[in-house]
């Protein structure tokens, strides 16, 4: 067994493969143990890289909570992003540990590629975790049911961080599952991207609204269309290149239209003259 160092929260974030206990942290109000020292444990217990493993704890050391919430939050977020691997273990208890900001947290890491998802059947709440157990399902990111199996996991993404630095631009663009275009001038719609991603079950790509619910893939002839309706071998028919080009066009296209609806918003019928017109030009 390699060492392992424990960072607790607000204290310098150190170099070198790390893993971040994420999930709900007992409350001085209902004070329950904690379950990341058993984390901690199991991770020590599986280890086995060459250089020590800092394992970043949102706990304060010793009890002592920041003067400042925002200096908690910046810390926990940069400790996050710093993480080869995020372990996300979520007893849940809705009296005693409801985990509401790890629900937050969790949607947002659960596409880095980096997440794992802990989530005991045997909590005292474990119908409120379905929902994060299909999202992450839905995503590729491993569940996991006990602690040491979630360890496990956790480190199988350490050790891939690690043998992915040494690889090429190349051979590392070879693993990407996914991209994200951004739509000119901001947001559209609700969503500023577009997003390309790899079939799970093969190698075709297809360009999506990268909705959680209801996924929709652009297609040629007509739009955007439920992957649902017409199928997977359509939706994910194009080479990696092809995707991504499609997806700058795509991009293009959703920025010109809400553009066209900001005018229609801003002066109905001004634009319904200037469409008159610019059909009448047509004919």
């Amino acid at each position: 067994m390699t060492s392992i160092n424990v960072v607790m929260a607000r204290e310098p974030i150190p170099a070198g493969p790390s893993v971040f206990l994420a999930g709900p942290t007992p409350d001085k109000a209902a004070p329950v143990p904690s379950w990341r020292p058993a984390a901690v444990a199991a991770l020590a217990e599986q280890w086995t890289g060459e250089q020590p493993l800092t394992v970043l704890s949102p706990e304060s050391r010793n009890g002592t909570r920041a003067d400042r919430y925002k200096d908690q939050v910046d810390w926990e977020t940069a400790a996050r992003a710093a993480a080869d691997a995020i372990l996300f273990w979520i007893p849940r208890d809705m009296i005693t540990l409801p985990g509401m900001t790890t629900n937050v947290e969790f949607g947002l890491d659960v596409t880095s590629g980096r997440a794992v998802l802990g989530a005991p059947p045997d909590c005292p709440n474990p119908e409120r975790n379905r929902y994060l157990i299909y999202i992450a399902r839905r995503h590729g990111t491993p569940v996991r049911d006990t602690l040491p199996e979630a360890a496990a996991a956790a480190l199988a993404l350490v050790h891939a961080g690690l043998q992915s630095r040494t690889l090429s631009p190349q051979e590392q663009l070879a693993l990407a599952v996914e991209f994200r275009v951004p739509i000119p001038q901001g947001p559209v719609g609700g969503y500023g991207e577009v997003v390309v991603r790899r079939d799970e079950t093969g190698d075709g790509w297809a360009v999506t609204d990268g909705a959680l619910v209801g996924l929709a893939a652009w297609t040629e002839t007509d739009g955007w269309q439920p992957v649902r309706d017409i199928g997977r071998a359509a939706a994910y028919r194009h080479t990696r290149e092809e995707a991504l080009d499609l997806a700058h066009r795509v991009a293009e296209i959703e920025a010109a239209n809400h553009q066209t609806l900001l005018d229609v918003i801003a002066d109905p019928l001004g634009h319904a003259i200037r469409t008159r017109q610019n059909e009448s030009g047509r004919c």
